[in-house]
């Protein structure tokens, strides 16, 4: 199928660059269905059924490579799933990463919520925490061409939990039209992991 080889695309495209580990944000599979595409899914959340459009909910998706990586090095802390928002809170050699998407068009309170409610898992600030997915949050600040109500609040959120947003220093997020550029994903980062990390790349493959 389309979606298994999509998988296997992503085991060589993970051989050929070294990578250790890698998320997959709104993968919009059925229950067991990224795991059967796959023996490097550590970790996956999805929904048992379609949705009342015909389509699955969400999702998510952490692959390690076998080839660089041992089962000691992950270790789930926390996930959540809802129609919503879904994230997984992990410990990868040492370091706290949350993997999220948060659905868009919702109120401002509602977003400040979802990040509360993983925010209480993150460790010491003088541990390494990595925050990355899809959050629907549009600001000039970031490049993007409009700002919407996400936008604001994320930037609060995030400087009250000391995390710093990434900007990648080759490629661009999401899509680029034109003039238009619509700028949803992000990577935050607190003070410990900034230092430990050189740069941020966008592969626009």
């Amino acid at each position: 199928t389309g979606l298994s080889a999509d998988f296997h695309r992503l085991e060589a495209y993970m051989d050929s660059e070294g990578i250790d580990l890698l998320f997959l944000s709104e993968t919009w599979t059925d229950e067991g269905q990224a795991r059967r595409y796959s023996d490097r899914v550590v970790h996956a959340l999805e929904h048992p059924r379609k949705s009342i459009y015909g389509r699955l909910s969400y999702g998510q998706a952490i692959m390690l490579n076998p080839k660089t990586t041992s089962p000691e090095d992950f270790v789930l802390v926390e996930d959540d799933q809802s129609e919503d928002k879904c994230y997984s809170v992990v410990r990868f050699r040492g370091v706290t990463l949350v993997c999220a998407y948060i659905a868009p068009s919702r109120p401002l309170e509602w977003l400040k919520e979802k990040i509360e409610s993983f925010s209480h898992h993150l460790p010491a600030p003088e541990d390494p925490v990595i925050l990355m997915g899809d959050l629907n949050a549009r600001h000039k600040a970031f490049g993007d061409s409009i700002i919407n109500t996400y936008g604001p609040t994320l930037i609060d959120e995030m400087g009250e939990l000391g995390m710093e947003r990434m900007t990648p220093i080759r490629g661009k997020w999401t899509f680029l039209n034109g003039t238009k550029r619509s700028i949803v994903d992000h990577v935050y980062v607190n003070e410990v992991a900034a230092s430990c990390s050189h740069s941020l790349i966008v592969v626009e493959e």
